[in-house]
């Protein structure tokens, strides 16, 4: 299958050809770490939807640099489930610069270093290479699961009102940050109110939210490995990707740390919790923490404010083992928990 391959070593080369590319395009795949209403003036989007043209597109959240305005604005064009932000993982940094355009019968694709702002369509000295070819050819397929595994990610989710709200004020935080560039607290506040807001994103749109419980040396392998294990695999594939969970750790360590599963459970036999049964707990999944205390909260009492009528022997049924939890309770206990995180927890009488 033959691919022909182009460069270009400049921004406003790149773009002319981007743009010609879109208009004869039917499909267009765009996935970018920062996005920016100035793209719009090189690179007419509008117009390419509004003739019936599909666009996916799915830019970073790092730094702050992608402007909201361009998704609100493209909403008005394009199915908002079609529109994502990235959130990256832990101190990842999303950064691929990829555009795929589907014509009649060729899929047009383009890897570098442009953004979709105008410097990266216009001013800038870039450095990107166009493929085209076959649908089926084994390089041009490359390129579209890159793209399909960035915005079906657990990671990528659309825009809502909660989110549009945290992230403005969270780009002021950062302004703020920047402007101290040595205020380490600063700094501290704007990585931790970013990890809080992707929880709080989690929370509204997984699947199932987890309670999970362990001992106090169980978790501390389980925060060193970022691993979380399970003794039969029907158990560990309950949990799916973007899943978020709150640890709770036994013997009064209480309310511990927030969380969301990451990739997909595999089995490893390799010894990692110690476990007087001898069970290795070998079906396994990854996950990020989102919030961590370096004290515990009072689980009970913080559940207790929803039940108010409950015998005083209930929660220890509840603590028994791993399990979901309900909208509700999931929701007072990640909030209790990013509160103390934030230093908060005196004013909601936690701490």
């Amino acid at each position: 299958m033959n691919v022909s391959i182009d460069c270009f070593s400049s921004a406003r080369e790149f773009g002319d050809r981007l743009s010609r590319d879109l208009a004869g395009a039917r499909e267009a795949d765009i996935a970018v770490a920062f996005a920016k209403e100035s793209a719009l003036k090189r690179l007419d989007l509008p117009s390419f939807v509004r003739r019936g043209g599909r666009l996916r597109l799915v830019a970073g959240t790092d730094f702050f640099l992608t402007e909201l305005d361009l998704i609100r604005g493209l909403e008005e064009h394009v199915d908002p489930a079609n529109l994502r932000l990235f959130h990256s993982p832990d101190d990842a940094t999303f950064h691929p610069k990829v555009y795929c355009l589907d014509k009649d019968d060729t899929r047009v694709a383009y890897v570098g270093s442009s953004n979709l702002t105008s410097g990266g369509l216009f001013s800038n000295v870039e450095a990107n290479i166009r493929l085209e070819g076959p649908l089926a050819a084994p390089e041009i397929q490359r390129v579209t699961r890159m793209f399909h595994d960035w915005f079906d990610s657990e990671h990528a989710t659309s825009l809502d009102p909660i989110f549009a709200d945290r992230y403005d004020g969270l780009q002021k935080l950062k302004r703020n940050a920047e402007r101290s560039a040595y205020d380490v607290e600063a700094w501290a506040d704007y990585r931790k109110a970013r990890q809080h807001l992707k929880g709080e994103y989690r929370a509204l749109y997984a699947s199932a939210r987890w309670f999970l419980v362990t001992t106090p040396t169980n978790y501390r392998i389980c925060m060193d490995t970022r691993t979380w294990g399970r003794e039969k695999e029907h158990e560990v594939r309950a949990y799916h990707a973007g899943d978020p969970f709150v640890f709770h750790v036994t013997t009064g360590h209480g309310l511990r740390a927030l969380g969301m599963f990451t990739g997909q459970p595999y089995y490893d036999e390799r010894p990692l919790w110690p476990d007087p049964r001898g069970r290795l707990f070998p079906w396994r999944v990854r996950f990020e923490i989102l919030a961590e205390l370096r004290t515990g909260l009072p689980t009970a009492a913080i559940l207790k404010t929803k039940r108010p009528d409950a015998p005083g022997h209930w929660f220890n049924g509840f603590v028994q083992q791993s399990h979901t939890l309900e909208v509700g309770d999931f929701e007072v206990l990640r909030h209790a928990l990013e509160m103390s995180a934030a230093g908060v927890g005196s004013e909601i009488g936690l701490v």
